[in-house]
């Protein structure tokens, strides 16, 4: 019987140079050899294979060692000082112990090794141990400062073709260089092919010359310690095909564009894990050992806690404050019929959408169709044009039947080898809200001078993103913090954090790493530098002095507290005592509140509203406002104060419940029995103008729609209401006359 091979995503050959040259320190190593970055980058290498991809195999070689052990030295002669560490298999963390623990550099010049011998080892190592296996991608990565004898002896177009021949990638790290042939690489270069010498060499320079040429013509890359670390030191998300997310026609209106839309970029959230029970024995060879279920009950909020089944569990929506039903009927009843689509409804400038509004979790790239010329012609003039014109589409896009409509901009991303639109989600109107809130400063004293404000906007400007990363050869400054070129360092902490339990359990976890800081934190240390006068003059025209952090002695509330004794237990119990509300007959014969009174209608008001157990907002305003109703009508002069405290109280938890209307609707109605009769309860008019008890605007609550104009209107006389009042007022002055001519 067969067996079938599992398909794992790559192979890779690392080859570790571990000669004497690589214990030297370089100038620019911060007191690290390249033997310790190139370990610590293997070590990363090999680690995130294991998180990220599981089923890739790994194979590791020494070159430079003392001994030799490998397959071709056995089989062929030759081969010397090469070490085959691991052959070709799944890595674990034994691998990155060994890594990090028991590699120690040669001190012998005698044990050079010939690094073409190297390449034609890792190379044969890849073949071979994946021969009969599913590999879509195959690597070498060599790790060397290039400072080794070589003999090249007409090995190099030979190595160049068999790793051509069998698609494996050459990539070399401690040379230096560059990647070649990136996507978004706008001029590419290939290095130029070296002259290979005769004899045995030991020439650096020669040598990295002739690497990267050799990793130019396997589609390979060169870089140096410090940038390769940098990269690899992070962990990286699993490299996976971008999914399918639409496939059908751009419509711009009776013009149609094949299309396929995937998603690009998108949040790399933390990776959640279950909990295990630390009450039984956990088998490692077991994923299930351990796992804890955890079972969800619903029960009543009554005295016996009755358990709800989950049969008769609705859906609810929250409207002020009660719950809808929303049963699968409504649900289906409410619901629109969307078809699929991606349809253009507008063209507009691409100023017009601000950053703040691209609200999406991801991004997503449009390209059209393959072997579809006319959609690829018809895309790259559509890209080309919204380029020149600075515009950008507007798009209605359902991915599926009746998924909710969203709304997308598209702008255009020309590359030298590819162009393709990329689109975000943005909001429709009513996601937006622009609240316009009171000023921060009600005290003009304490409102910040010209100078002020001009400083603080100085320094907001030098400490912006958009141009804060500077290159030496470049002239115009870029964004810092490109998603492309950062990790989310939350979750790199915690895969650190994972790593460094597993390698050394017991010990505490290690400091955040620097280069993780760096991609966190972005290019601080620099900002702050070019913002330093900045800053200065905040300090100077911002003085802050320390708060006195003494409070007041709190006076004695009753005569326990003056009683000198000596007994704790007893003074505790006093001070217990005297912390609840004071001992009263009124107290001890209050009843529970269920209604507003006649006495004290505020208080009872906001006793009612206070209860947890029942909403009791909507009753209890309805109560008051029959007090405030019965005050107006028996009205006859006097004191309006607690008129004015029942509306202000009033006013303020509705507010708080979100009830506006329930308020507004009222002062409304209250505001016309006022007017009315004006000339008697001007007095309450007054009160309610005096302190400003208005309507509930909008920018105090968004289930609000009154304006500040209105609100404003809402508490001045009309013409037509000034007039009546001023007739009301001669009106009884001249009744008041006839009553005396009568006496």
């Amino acid at each position: 019987s067969s067996v079938k091979m599992a398909a794992t995503a790559s192979a890779t050959c690392l080859l570790l140079d571990v000669g004497p040259s690589m214990s030297k320190l370089p100038d620019d190593a911060q007191g690290r050899s390249n033997l310790e970055m190139a370990v610590q980058a293997v070590s990363a290498f090999i680690r995130n294979k294991i998180f990220f991809n599981p089923k890739d195999e790994i194979a590791l070689v020494l070159f430079g060692t003392e001994e030799t052990e490998n397959h071709l030295a056995d089989e062929q002669g030759g081969y010397d000082h090469i070490k085959t560490q691991t052959p070709m298999s799944l890595p674990g963390l034994d691998l990155v112990r060994f890594v990090n623990n028991s590699i120690v550099p040669s001190q012998s010049e005698d044990t050079q090794a010939d690094f073409f011998d190297a390449l034609v080892l890792g190379l044969d190592l890849v073949v071979k141990g994946t021969a009969g296996k599913k590999i879509k991608e195959y690597d070498v990565i060599m790790f060397t400062d290039a400072a080794m004898q070589f003999t090249e002896g007409g090995q190099m177009t030979q190595i160049i073709n068999g790793y051509v021949d069998n698609g494996v990638a050459l990539r070399v790290i401690g040379i230096g260089g560059e990647d070649f042939f990136e996507d978004d690489e706008d001029e590419p270069t290939e290095p130029v092919k070296p002259e290979l010498p005769e004899d045995t060499v030991t020439d650096p320079k020669l040598a990295s010359a002739i690497l990267k040429y050799m990793c130019s013509k396997t589609s390979g890359s060169a870089r140096s310690f410090a940038s390769s670390l940098e990269i690899l030191s992070q962990f990286q998300a699993r490299s996976v095909k971008p999914s399918i997310v639409f496939q059908g026609p751009l419509e711009i209106g009776s013009l149609q564009i094949g299309v396929i839309a995937r998603n690009r970029v998108q949040e790399a959230k933390l990776q959640s894990f279950g909990a295990l029970s630390s009450e039984v024995d956990i088998d490692p060879e077991n994923p299930n050992s351990g796992k804890v279920n955890r079972i969800t009950t619903h029960h009543l909020n009554d005295d016996e806690q009755t358990e709800v089944d989950k049969e008769d569990l609705i859906k609810g929506i929250r409207y002020g404050n009660e719950y809808v039903p929303w049963d699968e009927i409504a649900q289906t009843a409410f619901k629109e019929e969307t078809t699929k689509c991606l349809q253009v409804v507008n063209v507009i400038p691409k100023s017009n959408i601000p950053r703040n509004h691209f609200i999406g979790a991801k991004v997503i790239s449009i390209s059209h169709t393959r072997e579809d010329m006319h959609a690829a012609t018809a895309l790259s003039a559509l890209c080309h044009a919204l380029e020149e014109t600075e515009s950008v589409l507007v798009a209605r896009y359902i991915y599926r039947k009746n998924a909710e409509p969203i709304l997308l901009m598209l702008w255009p991303h020309i590359k030298l080898r590819y162009e393709c639109l990329l689109a975000v989600r943005i909001p429709y109107s009513q996601d937006i809200r622009l609240l316009s809130l009171p000023p921060i400063l009600s005290n003009p004293k304490n409102a910040p001078s010209t100078e002020q404000l001009n400083a603080m906007d100085a320094f907001i400007d030098s400490m912006d993103l958009m141009t804060a990363m500077k290159y030496e050869d470049e002239e115009e400054p870029e964004e810092a913090l490109q998603p492309k070129h950062v990790f989310n360092p939350a979750r790199q902490r915690q895969l650190q954090c994972i790593e460094h339990r597993a390698l050394n359990p017991g010990q505490p976890l290690r400091p955040l790493d620097k280069n993780l800081a760096k991609y966190a934190m972005g290019n601080r240390d620099e900002m702050l530098e070019t913002a330093a006068d900045k800053i200065e003059d905040l300090v100077r025209l911002f003085p802050l002095s320390p708060m006195s952090e003494e409070k007041p002695e709190k006076a004695l509330k009753s005569w326990a507290e003056q009683v000198d004794t000596t007994d704790q237990e007893q003074q505790a119990k006093r001070r217990k005592v005297d912390e609840s509300e004071p001992l009263t007959m009124s107290n001890l014969l209050k009843s529970k509140i269920t209604e507003v009174g006649d006495i004290t209608p505020v208080e009872d008001y906001e006793a009612l509203c206070a209860e947890k157990e029942v909403d009791n907002l909507e009753k209890a305003t309805a109560q008051l406002q029959k007090r405030v109703d019965a005050m107006v009508e028996m009205f006859l002069g006097g004191s309006s104060g607690l008129f004015l405290s029942c509306l202000q109280t009033m006013r303020k938890h509705c507010l708080d419940g979100n009830e506006p209307t329930l308020f507004n609707t009222y002062i409304t109605q209250l505001r016309d029995k006022l007017v009315a009769k004006l000339d008697m309860r001007k007095p309450l008019w007054d009160a309610l103008v005096d302190n400003s008890v208005t309507l509930i605007k909008s920018n105090e609550t968004v289930a609000s729609s009154v304006t500040d104009e209105e609100a404003d209107k809402f508490l001045q006389l009309g013409e037509a209401e000034a007039e009546q009042a001023a007739s009301q007022a001669t009106k009884a002055d001249s009744d008041d006359e006839d009553l005396l001519d009568d006496l």
